[in-house]
């Protein structure tokens, strides 16, 4: 009874949402001008931040000569959740698609609450961009010839995405792809998106680009498949091992990971060889984005477009005596990268503020000068890329992290809120009982939750301000 309580009323939070929506600004294709940037998205499937190093062309031609942010999060470490953030500017309290699982999440559950009618997509479209989606959409996207609107080309993976033999939906037509080497996914798919910006014209264009790498060639996580010419490029290479690797004391965690025992040498021997396949896999990707910049270059546009690098969430190999995979909220699977490429961007330059998913959404809105469809509850972050950006402090004080697990019979159907502040702060409570409390100032691995000894005051405090923003929609969500 409670689990149908709380359902309902994040369906009316979601239906509220809906139908206050903002209209845009009216915008006339005849007014656009031909400064209006161009924007390239690419969004990887489950990167941590710490194999952003082994993109030696993404660091030269985005980090180099862009703004690499270091606190950049996301609000659910889970892909269909967090894409839809990216694609509304809304906390999935408020978009309604909790997980990656019908009914309380996935493609169809977006469809049925009609969020696709309003996305960056369809803003953008809508103000004379020609808009492109190419791989990944959203989980449970199955066999349908169906384009979601705002869409002028469209080439989405069936499911999570793989690496070969697989088909996609394009433009409403279903073309299938071998095994050869010429069909792995990334390559594939960086050559159409060259493609369509070859033939972009004078028209300004939004490019979404979500390769399948380094996610797992089988869902929901395990090893990835590099492009053959990549494979065996790591072989020896060695997953981190941070002081939360096989934690040797995990008494301080909820019962599913305090009842984990200490990681086997075989089952750490698999962490080494997937660690070696996702640095592979990324390859392929860090020579799309060479390829990219490269042909917007020799047509004269890379001057007047953003190219924004990100992940939809992290992923953990051994920590906390967790295996492999995401949908905790530790720093591992919450934690992404982010470096922005573009006009007036600073070169090498860095940003400690608190940027999250739901500012992609409403960010490239204010860079496409169009006005998001709807209240969002992220803020745009263009400002950051001044020369004098305003102060951390001044910037977004903490955010709302959401984890909910699948129903039952295949789940528990527990719930998880955390909020993370600027201080180094996460404080989480679980639906079934358990909380957590670290300070990463003194305690960055993570390894010594102080829920039990933490002043009374202290987790008040915190369990108010979850509360606050659990409840948040648009204005109220920002500091």
């Amino acid at each position: 009874m409670k689990r149908r309580r709380l359902l309902t009323s994040i369906a009316g939070l979601v239906f509220a949402v809906w139908i206050t929506t903002v209209p845009s600004p009216a915008v006339h294709r005849g007014e656009l001008s031909r400064n209006r940037p161009n924007i390239v998205f690419i969004i990887t499937d489950d990167q941590d931040i710490g194999t952003v190093q082994f993109m030696p062309r993404l660091n030269a031609l985005l980090a180099a000569r862009g703004v690499t942010f270091t606190n950049m999060f996301v609000t659910t470490p889970q892909c269909c959740p967090s894409h839809v953030s990216v694609l509304t500017g809304l906390y999935p309290h408020n978009s309604g698609v909790l997980n990656n699982w019908y009914p309380t999440g996935g493609f169809q559950r977006f469809f049925e609450l009609g969020g696709e009618n309003s996305t960056i997509a369809t803003w953008l479209q809508a103000a004379g961009y020609r808009t492109a989606r190419f791989g990944k959409y959203l989980t449970e996207y199955e066999t349908t010839t169906y384009v979601p609107p705002g869409w002028s080309e469209w080439y989405a993976f069936y499911g999570s995405g793989k690496y070969f033999n697989y088909t996609l939906n394009e433009n409403g037509a279903q073309v299938a792809y071998g095994a050869d080497p010429a069909d792995y996914s990334v390559d594939v798919l960086a050559q159409k998106v060259i493609d369509f910006i070859d033939r972009a014209s004078d028209d300004p264009f939004f490019v979404f680009f979500a390769p399948a790498a380094p996610h797992g060639d089988n869902v929901p996580n395990g090893p990835a498949t590099p492009a053959p010419r990549h494979k065996g490029m790591f072989a020896g290479m060695q997953a981190p091992r941070p002081p939360s690797f096989n934690e040797a004391d995990v008494s301080d965690k909820p019962p599913a990971i305090s009842s984990l025992p200490l990681l086997t040498a075989d089952q750490i021997t698999a962490i080494d060889s997937e660690y070696q396949t996702r640095l592979e896999s990324l390859q392929s990707v860090d020579e799309a984005v060479e390829s990219i910049v490269n042909r917007l270059a020799a047509l004269g546009k890379l001057e007047n477009t953003y190219l924004i690098f990100t992940s939809d969430n992290g992923y953990h190999l051994g920590e906390h005596r967790l295996r492999n995979g995401k949908t905790q909220v530790y720093e591992e699977d919450i934690r992404v990268p982010l470096i922005v490429r573009g006009p007036r961007v600073p070169s090498a330059a860095t940003r400690d503020h608190l940027v999250v998913n739901i500012d992609f959404a409403p960010t490239i809105a204010k860079l496409a000068h169009v006005g998001p469809g709807h209240s969002v509850d992220g803020q745009p972050f263009v400002e950051l890329f001044d020369d004098h950006p305003p102060s951390p402090e001044k910037w977004r004080k903490d955010f709302l992290i959401e984890v909910y697990r699948r129903l039952p019979p295949l789940g528990n159907g527990d719930a998880i809120r955390a909020v993370r502040n600027r201080n180094g702060v996460l404080y989480a409570e679980y639906d079934s009982g358990p909380r957590e409390l670290y300070d990463l100032t003194w305690d960055p691995y993570q390894l010594d939750s102080q829920h039990d000894v933490a002043p009374s005051g202290h987790l008040k405090q915190l369990s108010r301000r979850l509360s606050e923003l659990a409840t948040c929609a648009g204005k109220t969500c920002r500091d």
